[in-house]
Parts: structure tokens; sequence; C-alpha cells
């Protein structure tokens, strides 16, 4: 029988080799070759397998094959099916029609996520990458495919729509990038500026009773997650000699685009302020568990452990820590009262953590304060607009031969349920 941890090694070990396969066809401005294209049908299902198997693992604390006996419908989907975990049970409805939501998590295949795109748009973008899209956009269509392309939306206040098939590459690579759709966030895609969701406040108690007796009224409480995307832009800046002369310009802006986007979602969904246009993030979120040390260090890993345990009397069921990397290092170099490592419990160590730039450093009022997130980061919904623009300022910025990026995206971020999540608040460090 694996353990969690060896699986969670074997995870990453083929996400990292199905990272350089797709970062090799970036740079190489290609797609997959035939052979490419089986080794990474078979990385894919290897990753969803173990995926599957972690996550019964976790749930029940036997492997999947024990189950497998009992639960037929479980071992078929155990036995390398490539579908998402999420593509056989929707979690989320639209409060308005009853209908299932579509979500995609870090496991859904990217064939997936193009299921219910356009038909006539994805024909007009095949075999185009963003990256093309880019250039075209900057040093005109080279082609005539190209120049169906750009036609496809032209937002009024000038610049280029992403179109739909494109726009799936781009968040797919986001979902690589920002740390907390590592950890294990939704992105929910959203046709219109609003989408109602369903939102478990609060669990049922079940109880006994006798023979005939009532049944003890304990309902759930169910509130309403309104996804309202709202408008991130960014400016990217790049000289007129890079964008002429450069071989590799698409992976370069791509590349640009992803880092900037990824730091700033994992920030708001991490603490942003709630306040309009800012999505509110776990850190000001209503609902979630939370520790206050009081402008306090840690000196070992008591205030981690009383949090999980916080989560999980809550109903929680955590799968990851978010912290800074200041936190992360600190954390990983305590010692004992002999200047040996400190081991850090089980309790603590059996969940992966993510590092983030997304979590300051200086909140507080002595500015020196870095909060501290667990969680299970499938109920963390980032909602994101398919109508993303890219434009690019015709004019060179003044005396410096720089040419401006505009890239707008639309998104919003929601706790599906706020008490699958808690925060360490008033920690100015690990001493």
């Amino acid at each position: 029988m694996k353990t969690i941890k060896q699986i969670k090694s074997e995870m990453r070990v083929i996400a990292a080799q199905m990272r350089e396969m797709q970062e090799n066809t970036v740079v190489e401005d290609r797609g997959f070759t035939s052979k490419e294209k089986v080794k990474w049908e078979k990385l894919l299902q290897r990753f969803d397998t173990e995926e599957k198997e972690l996550q019964l693992l976790e749930r029940t604390g036997v492997p999947a094959g024990d189950l497998a006996h009992a639960i037929p419908h479980l071992g078929s989907v155990m036995s390398g099916s490539s579908r998402s975990a999420n593509s056989y049970a929707s979690r989320f409805y639209d409060v308005k029609t009853g209908e299932a939501i579509r979500s995609w998590d870090r496991s859904t295949p990217i064939e997936a996520m193009q299921e219910s795109l356009d038909p006539e748009q994805v024909e007009i973008c095949r075999g185009l990458t963003f990256g093309h899209f880019l250039r075209a956009i900057q040093l005109g269509p080279r082609t005539e495919q190209e120049q169906r392309v750009l036609s496809i939306g032209t937002p009024s206040a000038g610049g280029f729509t992403v179109p739909q098939p494109l726009m799936v590459e781009f968040i797919d690579n986001l979902r690589n990038a920002a740390v907390v759709l590592a950890a294990g966030a939704v992105i929910v895609p959203m046709e219109s500026k609003t989408l109602d969701i369903a939102r478990l406040d609060t669990d049922p108690t079940p109880s006994w009773r006798d023979e005939g007796a009532a049944v003890t009224a304990s309902d759930a409480v169910f509130s309403q997650v309104k996804l309202d995307a709202q408008d991130l832009s960014v400016e990217v800046v790049t000289s007129r000699e890079l964008a002429q002369d450069s071989a590799n310009l698409e992976a370069i802006l791509m590349r640009s685009f992803i880092e900037t986007f990824a730091i700033e979602l994992d920030r708001v969904a991490l603490v942003g302020s709630g306040t309009t246009p800012e999505p509110e993030g776990v850190l000001n979120a209503t609902g979630v568990t939370e520790i206050d040390l009081a402008a306090t260090t840690m000196t070992r890993y008591q205030s981690l452990v009383a949090l999980r345990r916080d989560v999980q009397k809550a109903n929680g069921k955590p799968t990851a820590w978010v912290m800074n990397h200041t936190t992360q290092s600190e954390l990983a170099g305590l010692e004992d009262s002999t200047n040996q490592p400190l081991l850090a419990p089980a309790y603590y160590s059996d969940l992966e953590t993510f590092a983030t730039g997304g979590v300051p450093d200086n909140l507080g009022g002595g500015t020196d304060e870095s909060p501290v997130f667990i969680g299970n980061w499938s109920d963390l919904l980032l909602g994101i607009r398919h109508d993303t623009s890219i434009s690019v300022n015709p004019f060179l910025k003044a005396g410096t031969g720089q040419i401006s990026w505009f890239v707008h995206l639309r998104a919003d971020i929601q706790l599906a349920r706020p008490a699958s999540f808690g925060r360490i608040i008033g920690n100015i460090g690990v001493v």
C-alpha cells in the first residue's frame, strides 16, 4: 500500500514531465508530435489514476484496490480513465436554472475544457496557439487564418477579444502558475457577468430516533454565492526591438501575462479586501476558522496543529497549507533545544505546503505580520469570463521605444464553503 506522501511524490514527478513537454512545444513554437501525444496521454492517465487513489485514501484510509471490488463504479474510475474528477459528479448548480455548472480543476484534461466551446471558433483556431495570436496583434497577421482569428471579436474600446479556444489555453497555463489553483482551487467558466451558485454554510445534524417518533429537525443552512466578474487589467511593456527581432516573442509575452495574473489572483484569493471592485479573499471572509496570535511569533507547530484541528471540527477536510515563502522557510528551519532540526508532526506535514508571494508579510500594526492558510481548496471558486481582451498601444512610449500591451481579464473569487478554510493572523514570524 502506497502512503499519501508516496502518491503525492509520484504526482509531482508526472506533472513535472508534462510541464516540460508543454514548455518545449512553446519554446519551439509547435504542437505535439504523434509520439509525444501518446506519451502525454499515458502521463495524463497515470496522473488521474494517482489522484483518484489519493482522494480515496484521504477519504477512507483504504487503498483504491481494496475498495474496487466493493464499489464497482469507483473501480472503473480508477482503471486509468482520463476523465477529470469532477466530470462524473458535478458539485455546483446554478441557483436560477438548477443546471449543473461546469468547473475545471487542476486534473481536468484540456480536451474536456474545450468540449463546450463554439465549434466555429474551434475550427478557425485549429493549429494556432495563444502565442500566435499575440504575435499577430503586434506584427500583423501572416496568414489568412490569423486574419480570421483577429476578426472574431473587437471590443468597443479597441483591441481584440481572445477567441475561446485560445482563452482555454491561457487558463490551462494559468492553473499551473497560480498557487491557489495548484493547491486545488476550481475554475468556473462564466457565460455572463454574474453567476449564482448555491453554497452550504452549515451542515445538517442527523439524530437517532425511536420507532414512530418524529424526526428532529436540523436543516442545512444554504446561502447564495454570486460570482460577479470584475475587470483585472495589466499593462506589460516590451521594447520595439524585442517585438520585431525576437524569435520567441510569443513565449516571452505568454509567460509575462501568466505570471502577472497568477500572482495577483493568488493575492486576491487569499487576502482580497472585498471592497469593490476587489474580490474578497480567505483572510477577510466570514465563516472561516481563525486563530489570532496577537502579534507574536510561532516557536513550534502547535498553532498550525490547532488550526487544522479546528477546521476538521467544523467538518472541513483540509487538503493543503498556503503561506508566504518566508514563513515556509522559517518553519523548515525550526530547531530544538540542542539546535537540531525540529521534527514536524505528521498532523502538519502530511498536507502539502504551497508558498506564494501573494501572501504579504507586511500586515498588522507593525507591518510585519504574515497570515497562514489551510483549507480544502476545491471549495475556492475562481470565476473567469471568456471575453478577455488584449490591445496594444499604437504609440511608442515617449523617448524609450517601448510598446504597451493592455490585457483585461474578467474574474471573481468566492468560497463555496467558508468552513472548509482556516487562517492564522497576527503571526510576525517563526523563531
